[in-house]
């Protein structure tokens, strides 16, 4: 299985003030990652700025899917030392058809 391909941010640091600290900057890694989960492009608007149009069809990620994900995330997380944040996100959410068991699994996790 291939390794997920990361994107680091980084964010600068104050210089601490003192005696004896160069003057270069020092950065961090932020090992936070925000995965997004797109749920389901099903949604009663018809926003125009929205980026899931009506002629792509109707697509849903399933409750097995999302499991599978997300172990993979759990098992990423630990052997790359990130920290990763989740976003379920979509057309509407709550037009998803199994949406009451995906809260109940995101919520027990």
């Amino acid at each position: 299985m291939a390794k997920p391909q990361l994107k680091f941010f980084y964010k600068k640091k104050k210089r601490p003030k003192g005696r004896g600290i160069k003057p270069k900057a020092r950065y961090a890694r932020n090992k936070e990652l925000m995965v997004q989960l797109n749920l389901t492009s099903k949604c009663p608007l018809n926003c125009p700025f929205c980026y899931i149009k009506e002629e792509v069809g109707h697509t849903e990620l399933s409750l097995e899917k999302l499991k599978k994900l997300w172990l993979n995330l759990r098992k990423y997380s630990k052997e790359l030392g990130v920290v990763y944040r989740i976003n379920l996100t979509g057309g509407d959410i709550f037009y998803h058809t199994d949406i009451k068991n995906i809260i109940d699994f995101v919520k027990s996790k």
